[in-house]
Parts: structure tokens; C-alpha cells; sequence
């Protein structure tokens, strides 16, 4: 069967290998992406209940976000709407927290009654009060995605779902072998944002893996009608420290929370856990003053590090041709315009837009060559 020549593969359809492959069609490459599963975002960034939190996570996220903050808030026409919505974060704090908590810039203080105002169910006389970040947004996490994806598109670009490669070589001439359902797809570039599957990507492309390890975080939703004169549907997002909690409004008379687990898993279609939803029920209830019933339902996803918990963008120093694009953390979806603009620079070795050059950051830092060469 004769070979199919492609500019670029991109293995992996969540946020990552969408967002670099749009950035690519507006570059003129037309981008072959492939997903292992029947539908896109599946496993991470389907799963995500996403902020635009600019000033939390490593500094590498920072600087991301802030390059890539004017496209959340000034969408191009593909994303068919607004993007992000102003949200206040609240985190709540008891005494021994007021030195220790983070104050970002445009920061402000509630005392212990404007947070109850606020948010009615809080146990009162548990916190001294709360810092409220003003400058966070929600992400419309599907409106996001499927902009990346008309883009990839609507400039020529295909999609390949239920597209697990089964082999993947680099041929004697430098050209990449893409073998997946019963094709050959030939191409001198493989972008690997295969999210908790990069390493296993990497064998299978003979290339070493970089230590990627995969956390699983559960989320919980309750339904208000299981208590009397209770209402959800507040407008902030709640983070409550030391005994880390968060939560927020997740539709009509609902709330979602978690405890921010990440338990080291496997690869895998992660499903919630017992012991990870008690925790997160326990420690809402010791905050609140509201004992859960029941869960309306729960869910979990995959978070994945690289082992210095910055993402891996780059090319793999010692197989021609192949490209890291992972390891985002929690961060990857309000960072991924500024991460998909840079990757898809490199990749076509393009001029670095003058914004990542201005940054403090040195992104070239996060080339996979700091796990190879040192």
C-alpha cells in the first residue's frame, strides 16, 4: 500500500496537540492530528473545569498565560463566541494562614462576614476571612478546543480519531513511518502531545522516555436539593486552605469540588475513587456547614508532570524529527495559545514572536535537552 506524505503529525487531540496544530494551519502547514480515541479531549481536557489563573504555578505557566491571555480575552472568529468570563477566586484562610498565603496583584481582602455573604453555607467562625484575586477568568474549556480544532480544519488540516498507532519508525532517509489502521502516512516531523501517553509514544518511536508521571484528581458534584435553604449558585471560585479544598457553581442548583488529589497513576481512562471522593467530602463538610448525603456524580482525570513539573517543549536531541509537547500539569488549557504559538514556531523554525523574547522566562529552558545533556 503506497505510503501518505504529510507535513506534520500530531499525536494527541487534547488542548496540547489541538492548539499546536492550529497555530501550524495559520502558518500554512496542513497537520495530520491523530487520536486514539473516537472523540477528542477525552481524557484530560474534556475533564477540566478550567481558570485562567495568571499568576499560580510555575513560572514557565506564568509567562505562558500572560502571552497568551489576549487571545483568551480576544478570541479570533473560529472560536464562534467568548472564550473566558471574569471570575473572582476566593481562598479562605484561618489565622495561622495571613503570612503564608499568596497576594496576587489586584488582590483584595473580605473579612469573615463579606465571605459568608458570599457564600452562605461556609462555617462561620472557622476562617479569618479571605484573599479574592480579581484578575482570574473561567475557560469555556469545549468553546476553546473546538476553535483550535475548526481552525486545524478549515485550512486543510485532518483528523484522525480512533487512530492508535501501532507503529512508528524513522526510516533510513530521516522520514517518520506513521502506521495506524491499516495506512502508512510518511512525514519528517512527529509532534508528540500524547499528554499521559508521551512517554509511551516515545518507546514507541524508540526514543527514551523523559519520566512523565500521570496524577489522577477526582471531582465530586452535589446537588442542592439534598439540603434545605442551600444555594449554590454562587459566582466565585472557593479555595479553602490549609486542608485544601476547592469549589464552585457547576450549573443550576449544583456545585463541583475537589481536594486537588494527585495520586501517581498509569496511563489509563482514570475513574474516580472511593477513598479520593471521602476526602474530598470530608474536608468540605469540616469547612462548611452542610453534611453530604449524596453525590449527583463524580469523575476523574489525568494531570501529567515531567519530573521538574514544567512542560516539555522542544526537539528530542537524539532522534531526528521528533518533537516533545508535554507535561502541562494542570496548566494546560489557559496556557495553551501562549505554549501552541512558541511549539509551533520551533517546529517550523520560525522567528520566536517578540513577546517570549521580552519575557523574564527563558523558554528554551523547557527543551527536553535538560533531561538528555546535562
Amino acid at each position: 500500500m503506497t505510503a501518505k506524505s504529510i507535513d506534520i503529525a500530531i499525536i494527541g487531540g487534547g488542548i496540547a496537540g489541538a492548539s499546536v496544530g492550529a497555530f501550524l494551519a495559520d502558518f500554512g502547514v496542513r497537520v495530520h492530528l491523530f487520536e486514539m480515541e473516537s472523540s477528542l479531549a477525552y481524557h484530560t481536557t474534556g475533564r477540566s473545569a478550567a481558570l485562567l489563573t495568571p499568576h499560580y504555578g510555575p513560572d514557565s505557566m506564568k509567562a505562558f498565560a500572560a502571552i497568551g491571555r489576549s487571545f483568551l480575552e480576544t478570541p479570533p472568529a473560529q472560536a464562534q463566541g467568548p472564550l473566558v468570563e471574569p471570575r473572582d477566586l476566593l481562598t479562605v484562610i484561618d489565622s495561622d494562614q495571613t503570612l503564608t498565603v499568596e497576594r496576587p496583584p489586584k488582590s483584595v481582602w473580605w473579612d469573615e462576614s463579606t465571605c459568608l455573604e458570599k457564600v452562605s453555607f461556609l462555617r462561620k467562625g472557622k476562617f479569618l476571612g479571605g484573599v479574592v484575586d480579581k484578575d482570574v477568568a473561567s475557560i469555556d474549556v469545549h468553546a476553546l478546543h473546538s476553535c483550535y480544532i475548526r481552525t486545524i480544519t478549515g485550512k486543510g488540516g485532518v483528523i484522525h480519531q480512533n487512530a492508535r498507532i501501532d507503529r512508528l519508525n524513522l526510516n533510513p532517509s530521516g522520514i517518520w513511518e506513521i502506521h495506524v489502521n491499516g495506512e502508512t502516512y510518511q512525514t519528517p516531523t512527529v509532534c508528540n502531545a500524547a499528554g499521559a501517553w508521551g512517554d509511551e509514544v516515545a518507546r514507541t518511536a524508540g526514543v527514551t522516555p523523559v519520566g512523565l508521571v500521570p496524577k489522577k484528581r477526582t471531582v465530586v458534584v452535589l446537588d442542592s436539593n439534598q439540603f434545605a435553604d442551600v444555594n449554590f449558585d454562587i459566582e466565585i471560585f472557593v479555595v479553602v486552605e490549609p486542608n485544601y479544598v476547592y469549589f464552585q457553581n457547576f450549573g443550576v442548583g449544583k456545585l463541583m469540588l475537589s481536594a486537588a488529589d494527585q495520586t501517581p497513576s498509569i496511563p489509563c481512562d482514570a475513574q474516580p475513587d472511593e477513598m479520593d471522593m471521602a476526602v474530598a467530602i470530608s474536608r468540605f463538610e469540616q469547612v462548611t456547614n452542610l453534611k453530604v448525603t449524596r453525590i449527583d456524580h463524580s469523575w476523574a482525570g489525568l494531570r501529567t508532570f515531567a519530573p521538574d513539573c514544567n512542560p516539555i517543549i522542544g526537539w528530542e536531541p537524539y532522534r531526528e524529527g521528533f518533537f516533545w509537547l508535554v507535561g502541562q500539569g494542570g496548566y494546560g488549557v489557559f496556557s495553551s495559545p501562549g505554549i501552541g504559538l512558541y511549539a509551533a514556531s520551533l517546529l517550523i523554525d520560525r522567528e520566536i514572536p517578540k513577546a517570549y523574547a521580552e519575557s523574564p522566562f527563558d523558554f528554551s529552558s523547557l527543551s527536553p535537552d535538560r533531561f538528555r545533556l546535562s
